[in-house]
């Protein structure tokens, strides 16, 4: 009987001895487990999504477009017309704006379009595999490159500068007030439209890595880092820029020319009647923005410069910080900051500089 006693005792301690050694085991356990899993019974842990941010911006100076990371765009100015149109857009990746009218590029390389149609200029409902868009300075024209290197173009084409079913192998288009030019492949470029001040007598070019046109001007840039220049010269003569050299990016503004040096340097030629080239002190720029009456650039560090027609404000960008890109417009002037916020000055006449509702 006593040896019965022993047994039922020292069976009762093993039993207590295993209890304690799961509770333990329990509690080690839950202590280890995120906080999450261990009130995943009570409350359900919540997911922070972000908004999507502001990657591009295209402006007019009478509306301004933002595209967003998601394809996704948000605009201020413009009318109640424009803004009808533009809420159904989706998956865009890029804005041009035409003389009347805008067009998106999307993702899957379609296009939509907004605004007067006039010209059928809008008519891009059947365009696919479109990698760039282009249109019409001044005109009612818009010109696509094609992922295969041929060209598509719908609208006004009075003096031709539609007619671009023959080319090929093109890797980059800009268009005119009334013509349009095309780099190919092989250094050489065509061009097609109005030849009024010899705009497209590129006929002979070669050995050029890039193209700029606005207005009845054209402007390549040689692998050897010097400038041609073709069309109108507030002087009535031949363009002069042979002495520019160790050009790495050119633009075309409204009747002159801008030239970014590898050394940081700009130069700038011809019409300078509200001072628009007035860069020479310019140091440690890395892109430069003509427009129609003034000159943008961004430096290194994220700071931007300005000079020209200052009349609404246009140019007082001095204060401006960590900027990206820039977008100069009619008398404005935007600024994408590397964080997706924007910067605007100039004129505002049509709510077209109000970013923050962007």
């Amino acid at each position: 009987m006593k040896n019965k006693k022993m047994i039922n005792s020292t069976a009762f301690a093993l039993i207590v001895v295993m209890l304690f050694s799961v509770f333990s085991l329990a509690c080690s356990n839950r202590k280890n487990k995120p906080v999450a899993q261990q009130e995943e019974s009570s409350e359900t842990a919540t997911t922070v999504v972000e908004a999507p941010k502001i990657v591009d911006l295209s402006t007019n100076g009478y509306i301004t477009i933002a595209i967003k990371s998601d394809g996704t765009i948000s605009w201020v100015g413009g009318d109640e017309t424009v803004h009808d149109l533009l809420g159904s857009w989706t998956d865009i990746s890029k804005v041009i704006f035409g003389a009347d009218f805008c067009m998106g590029l999307k993702n899957d390389g379609t296009v939509v379009a907004a605004g007067d149609n006039a010209y059928g200029q809008c008519n891009v409902g059947g365009w696919s595999n479109i990698t760039q868009l282009v249109a019409g300075t001044r005109s009612n024209f818009v010109v696509g490159l094609k992922a295969d290197g041929v060209v598509v173009a719908t609208g006004e084409n009075e003096q031709g500068q539609c007619n671009v079913s023959g080319w090929t192998d093109i890797k980059k288009i800009a268009a005119g007030d009334a013509h349009v030019v095309g780099l190919k492949s092989d250094g050489t470029v065509v061009a097609t439209g109005s030849n009024d001040f010899g705009e497209t007598d590129v006929s002979e070019w070669k050995d050029i890595v890039d193209i700029s046109v606005y207005g009845p001007i054209t402007v390549g840039l040689k692998s050897d880092g010097t400038v041609i220049v073709q069309g109108y010269n507030h002087d009535y003569g031949t363009w002069n820029v042979s002495d520019w050299t160790d050009i790495v990016s050119v633009a075309a503004g409204d009747l002159y020319v801008a030239g970014l040096k590898s050394d940081g340097t700009v130069v700038a030629k011809d019409y300078n009647y509200r001072g628009q080239c007035n860069v020479s002190e310019w140091t440690d720029i890395k892109e430069i923005y003509p427009m129609h009456s003034h000159t943008v650039g961004i430096k290194n560090d994220g700071t931007v410069v300005a000079v020209g027609c200052n009349d609404e404000g246009e140019c007082n960008v001095g204060e401006w910080t960590d900027i990206v890109k820039v977008y100069p417009g009619f008398h404005c002037t935007l600024g994408l900051k590397a964080d997706g916020t924007v910067v605007a000055v100039g004129k505002n006449d049509d709510g077209q500089l109000n970013v923050s509702e962007l």
